[in-house]
């Protein structure tokens, strides 16, 4: 059994009109999910449409309704009701884009990175390079803030990693912003946007490396691990109340320990995890949240509560 959201019951109650939705409407069975496209099932008490239902003391109202009725094993008056809602399909479609560029975007990043890390002559550490390293154009020793050697032979291909990352975060923190993994109002919308201003700095990161322009390379570090974790402390405040809890906690926590760790990074202070490491503890959570949440939200998993109330005698009504 599948539990239906808000707006697919409304818009089955809207082609198929009951003042009140059976409690089996919340779960309808449905193949598949519960989709644009489905075929749900309303049960409706023998008399036919418009008469008067001997169920009406039970707190189910049918009226004239569109659809295919027959009788099932039992006697039983049942209703077919294929709807479509072209609005709400349109949305799922575009939200389930930006949840695909989330996943796509971290994915390629963590992908590239282990592969250009791997063409390097001396071995990259994770705990003694940073990951701009990755990036640097030129062979050279670099002295800021630790001393290391910097030669990256794949450093055009993790550029244009940051790149797509970057322009991918910020995709997906727009269209995700009519599904359902944000709450309506201003706090999400805040959110919504510090969010793509860490993906913009990781466009800014990517056009111009450490050891080409560096005052902008900065400036794009600043907005990834400022402005992205920033975005990540306030979606612990801004998701819907259809996200878990503990997720919700979960990413608040996440945003408050990557700014910590941003903060220890300026300072130089790296609790024996390295300049490299530091870093990642800074820059890495908002993409473990968004590869997470796109691909909880790909998978259907972004709302497992139910949108109906119960009503009266044990009936449920659609919220509208």
């Amino acid at each position: 059994m599948v539990r239906c959201h808000r707006s697919e019951l409304r818009v089955a109650a809207t082609l198929c009109p009951f003042s009140r939705v059976s409690r089996d409407s919340g779960r309808a069975p449905v193949p598949g999910r519960c989709a644009a496209r489905a075929l749900v099932r309303w049960e409706l008490p023998a008399a036919a449409a418009g008469e008067k239902s001997p169920h009406a003391g039970r707190g189910v109202f049918p009226t004239p309704f569109r659809g295919a009725a027959r009788s099932d094993r039992t006697g039983r008056r049942v209703v077919r009701c294929r709807y479509r809602n072209r609005a709400t399909e349109g949305g799922q479609v575009k939200v389930r884009i930006g949840y695909g560029a989330w996943v796509a975007g971290v994915v390629q990043f963590f992908v590239l990175h282990v592969v250009v890390q791997s063409a390097w002559a001396r071995p990259y550490s994770w705990a003694r390079n940073n990951i701009s390293d990755l990036g640097n154009a030129h062979c050279a020793l670099q002295t800021d803030p630790e001393s290391r050697y910097v030669c990256s032979p794949g450093h055009e291909l993790m550029n244009v990693s940051f790149v797509t990352l970057g322009a991918l975060l910020a995709v997906g923190a727009a269209l995700t912003g009519g599904g359902v993994l944000w709450r309506g109002g201003g706090r999400a919308a805040a959110a919504r946007l510090l969010l793509a201003g860490g993906g913009l700095g990781f466009v800014l990161a990517g056009l111009a490396p450490a050891d080409v322009d560096e005052n902008q390379h900065a400036l794009g570090a600043l907005l990834v691990m400022g402005s992205g974790n920033l975005g990540l402390v306030l979606a612990g405040w801004a998701l819907a109340e259809r996200v878990p809890a503990w997720a919700r906690r979960v990413t608040g926590l996440l945003g408050v320990v990557a700014l910590t760790a941003f903060g220890l990074f300026l300072s130089t202070r790296f609790l024996g995890l390295g300049m490299g490491g530091m870093e990642r503890v800074a820059a890495f959570p908002v993409l473990l949240w968004a590869l997470a949440a796109g691909g909880a939200g790909l998978l259907g998993g972004a709302v497992p509560r139910r949108d109906a109330r119960p009503g009266r005698n044990g009936a449920e009504t659609v919220r509208g």
